[in-house]
């Protein structure tokens, strides 16, 4: 009983992570309300989750938000544009319908679904993977989504599950809504994260000659920027 708030205790290593959890929630939430910065934010939280926490992780979201930027804010752009066209596309068929919707409608449903289950694995491959172009990690998305088609569908679920909430259960959101902004969006990442550790496996090898790719780069700098300042050196003297 007396071990029972060593730092080191499960009681109190569980209790770390959820308040890292909560911090990453919260600038999770503050990096997102720009709107286009959610690709990188979503990155990010992502890659800070797959990993053992530090005494940092707020420190290292914005690391690693900085680091998939470009990328990821190119990926959610291209994402936002083609569901504006299938929302859109989706409430004229609603308008020009009759009473019940038509077949068109449950076609933009179900391209809509089919774009979100792709976002679930978009996000972690901006993160994990080496691929830089845009087409590239939307083809491999799809790829992992058509592949995984069960876990995929469940990534899809826990998606909308916000969405869901602000356009049909608003009642219950003003309600609970301090959940999503405690520590709600944190959650629903670890919980796709643990869907995706299966997936994510095929890229440990990528990610392995990655990382040793960039620390023999960083090696090889840091090798020249010695010389460099030996040779002004001796100059001097």
């Amino acid at each position: 009983m007396k071990h029972l708030f060593d730092y080191d205790a499960p009681l109190m290593r569980a209790l770390r992570q959820i308040a890292y959890m909560i911090l990453l929630n919260f600038v999770f939430v503050l990096t997102c309300m720009p709107v286009f910065t959610i690709g990188a934010s979503a990155a990010a939280l992502h890659e800070v989750l797959c990993s053992e926490f530090d005494e940092n992780p707020a420190g290292k979201y914005f690391r690693l938000f900085k680091a998939h930027f470009a990328v990821a804010t190119k990926c959610f752009l291209l994402l936002l544009l083609i569901g504006v066209v299938i929302f859109l596309d989706y409430c004229l068929s609603r308008s020009s319908a009759s009473q019940s919707p038509s077949v068109f409608s449950y076609i933009l449903l179900a391209a809509g679904f089919l774009l979100v289950m792709t976002a679930g694995y978009l996000f972690p491959l901006c993160a994990h993977s080496r691929k830089t172009s845009v087409r590239a990690l939307y083809q491999q998305s799809i790829q992992y989504m058509l592949q995984y088609l069960p876990r995929s569908f469940l990534i899809g679920l826990l998606n909308i599950l916000f969405p869901v909430l602000v356009l049909y259960f608003p009642f219950h959101l003003l309600r609970f809504g301090f959940v999503f902004l405690l520590i709600g969006f944190s959650f629903l990442a670890k919980m796709i994260v643990l869907l995706l550790r299966k997936p994510l496996r095929i890229l440990a090898p990528e990610m392995q000659s990655g990382r040793k790719a960039a620390v023999e780069k960083q090696i090889i700098s840091d090798s020249d920027e010695f010389y460099r300042e030996f040779e002004k050196k001796s100059s001097r003297k």
